[in-house]
This record gives structure tokens, C-alpha cells and sequence, in this order.
């Protein structure tokens, strides 16, 4: 598989909390919060009957749906019309899965989710912590108790089948004490995969997923964690999930072994995907760019991929090169003349011989049968990796 041109694609769709709001037993409200749910969601039809000819030769091998609240699965909803030109504009592996990313809220509202997705559809619960302190500082509206009922909802709908989680590390109030109570917790919930996502870098990724932009002042007041405190946190984190079965598979996710190896999660591993959604981003081939969050630009934008774009990015060679070798050393294959090969017609340990040897030293990275890897210092510091190279 080529790492920056490989032969399929993950494809990540973004619902931003601004639109993909729950639902309102104010019958008024509701109707408005979906008219404007439906103007966002036409839009992405759009952008998708737009790009989709540029992206013919790349099979779709996972759908990532994120940020998806009730509201999205009402029954008048649009979208099944995204869904619908999904399949009929992009070609798909035979594998092909989606992955629903869902907040913890009143069971009811999941019985809808049923007859919008696809029948092989994974879910994600976005649980971040088992603490009901540290959930109400983040001002999540669910308890930790409604985890339970939502994977019982689940089940009786056929979507619990190897869920996955996604829990904080560093997080404002957090111990190592009610770290381990929100790992064991987790665990013998039975997550197939569980997803860490450090604090101190959610704003990249998740906070844009959980709040809306005029809503995220509030988290500015909180400090970061110390970096000492989340090497610990990872640590524990890693040490008692492989202790009960679980496995690295790339970056902060871990997996049971039996998911490891499944195509939609290898897809992942690729330094390659395609985003659709205002503020979703794509990278392939060394390029790529990043849509506009602003939602007013982008809903009335033309049928024309260029009106969205916030900012493009390309990188020089030897940014490139680093891209590709964190990428790597960050995967449960590991980084290896062979695999590196396919990015660069060179040994790695020969471009990157000084670093590696410091990183080696200083306890970044290990050697074992000829791959490289990051260690779980390594995984905390993946941030600032790059620099380090």
C-alpha cells in the first residue's frame, strides 16, 4: 500500500455541534433547529457531488459520521440523502463500514438510528470520562450511569456490536485514581476499541466536535495538564488496557485483538483521507486542505469545492518525510525500511540516523526486529514529535 497514495480511503464527515444539536421538546424549536439541520445537510450533498469525480480512483474503505446527535437521525432528516450519494458517487471496498459517532444521551432518541444506516454501521460513544464532577466541568449533559442505557439501546437495535469508546486524558479535575475508575469502568463495559485523546490537544479535533465555536470560552479558564501527569496517565491507561486483552493499534487507540486487523481500522493508518463537512480537512499525496468552519460561507457556497476552502496546505520534502515516518512509528506495524519505502526510496534509520539515535537514547523510540517504534513516551510526545526529528 502506498502510505500517501494508497488504494482506498477513509472518509470523515463533520456535523458541527452548531447544527447537529439534540432535540427540543418544543415543537417550534425543533422545527427550526431541523430546517436549519437540513440546510446544512443539503450542502453537504453538495461538496459531495462535487469532489466525488475527483476522487473516483480512491474506493471509500470507512465512512467516519462525526459528531452525530439525535437531531441528525430524525425521522425528517435529511440525512438519508447524504447516505444515498454516498453509495452512488463513491465506489467502496467490499469492507466498506461506517463508524457513528454518538454522545451518551436519552436512549429513546437512538431507536431511530436503525433505518438511516448502514446494516454493518460500528458506533462510537463519546464518553470521555466515567466522573460525573469532571463531566459536569465540561458541561456534558448525560451522567455516567446513562452509558449503560445507551449500549442496552443499542443492542436492542443491532449497533453494539464491537463498540468503541472515547475517553480524556489531562482533563480539569482529573486523578490517576478517577483515571483507573473510567478505564475499568470502560472495560468491563466491553468496548471493542478504545480512542485516548489527550486534553491538551483536544481543541484540534474534539472540542470543535463538541461545542459549538460561540460556546467555547468557558474552556479557555481551564489549565493544561502537566506533561508529567499525562506521561502517568498514558501509562496506567496503556498498562491496564493491555493487561485486560486490549492492543496497540495506532497513535492512542487501542484495540481487542480480533478488531486489529479489520480493514476499516487498517484504513486509518494511511497518511491519507477525505473530509466532508465545514472545518473536515483531506490530505492526500502530500497536499491537502482544510474547509471553512464558518457556516454562513459554506452552506451558500456553489457547486464548487474551491468556494469552501479555508486554507490549503503543502508540505516541503523533508516535512513530508517526518509526516509519514510519525505516522508510521506511531502504527502497531511500526516504521521499517520496507514500509518507509513506499513513501521515500530510502532506509529510514539512514535519513533520520542522528535523531533516531537520540530518540533512541532518550526513550522516544525502540528497535525490535528490525522496525522502529514509539514507545509509550514516545505516544505522549507525538505532538511534538516532528520537532524532534
Amino acid at each position: 500500500m502506498n502510505f500517501w497514495n494508497p488504494d482506498w480511503l477513509p472518509l470523515y464527515i463533520s456535523l458541527p455541534p452548531s447544527v447537529s444539536r439534540p432535540l427540543c421538546s418544543d415543537p417550534v424549536t425543533e422545527r427550526q433547529r431541523l430546517a436549519e439541520l437540513n440546510v446544512y445537510l443539503r450542502a453537504l450533498v453538495r461538496e459531495l457531488r462535487s469532489v466525488a469525480p475527483e476522487f473516483d480512483d480512491y474506493p471509500i474503505a470507512c465512512v467516519t459520521l462525526s459528531a452525530a446527535s439525535p437531531s441528525v437521525l430524525h425521522e425528517q432528516s435529511d440525512l438519508p440523502l447524504v447516505l444515498a450519494d454516498l453509495q452512488r458517487l463513491f465506489k467502496h471496498t467490499d469492507v466498506c463500514r461506517m463508524l457513528l459517532r454518538v454522545d451518551p444521551e436519552d436512549p429513546k432518541h437512538l431507536c431511530r438510528i436503525r433505518n438511516f444506516l448502514p446494516e454493518n454501521t460500528r458506533t462510537e460513544l463519546r464518553v470521555l470520562s466515567y466522573s460525573a464532577g469532571e463531566l459536569s466541568a465540561l458541561k456534558r449533559p448525560y451522567a455516567p450511569e446513562d452509558v449503560e442505557g445507551t449500549l442496552s439501546a443499542l443492542r436492542l437495535i443491532g449497533l453494539a456490536k464491537d463498540p468503541c469508546v472515547t475517553l480524556l486524558l489531562g482533563n480539569p479535575g482529573q486523578t490517576l485514581a478517577s483515571l483507573k475508575e473510567t478505564l475499568e469502568k470502560a472495560i468491563s463495559q466491553e468496548f471493542g476499541q478504545v480512542r485516548l485523546v489527550f486534553w491538551n490537544t483536544a481543541d484540534t479535533h474534539l472540542i470543535r466536535e463538541l461545542y459549538p465555536q460561540e460556546k467555547r470560552a468557558f474552556l479557555q479558564a481551564f489549565p493544561k495538564a502537566e506533561k508529567s501527569f499525562l506521561t502517568e496517565a498514558f501509562d496506567l491507561a496503556a498498562g491496564l488496557l493491555e493487561e485486560n486483552g486490549y492492543t496497540h493499534l495506532y497513535n492512542h487507540i487501542f484495540a481487542r485483538p480480533d478488531l486489529a486487523a479489520k480493514p476499516d481500522l487498517l484504513a486509518m493508518q494511511t497518511a491519507a483521507y477525505l473530509g466532508i463537512g465545514a472545518g473536515a480537512a483531506t490530505f492526500l499525496g502530500g497536499n491537502g486542505y482544510r474547509n471553512t468552519e464558518n457556516l454562513a460561507i459554506y452552506e451558500k457556497a456553489p457547486d464548487s469545492f474551491e468556494a469552501i476552502v479555508g486554507h490549503f496546505l503543502i508540505l516541503e520534502e523533508r516535512d513530508l518525510l517526518k509526516r509519514g515516518a510519525i505516522r508510521l512509528l506511531a502504527s502497531s506495524t511500526g516504521l521499517s525500511a520496507e514500509s518507509f519505502r513506499a513513501v521515500y526510496p530510502s532506509d529510514p534509520s539512514r535519513l533520520f540516523r542522528d535523531p533516531f539515535a537520540r530518540l533512541i537514547t532518550e526513550g522516544f523510540v525502540c528497535e525490535r526486529e528490525g522496525s522502529f517504534f514509539l514507545t509509550r513516551k514516545g505516544l505522549c510526545y507525538l505532538d511534538e514529535l516532528a520537532g524532534m526529528l
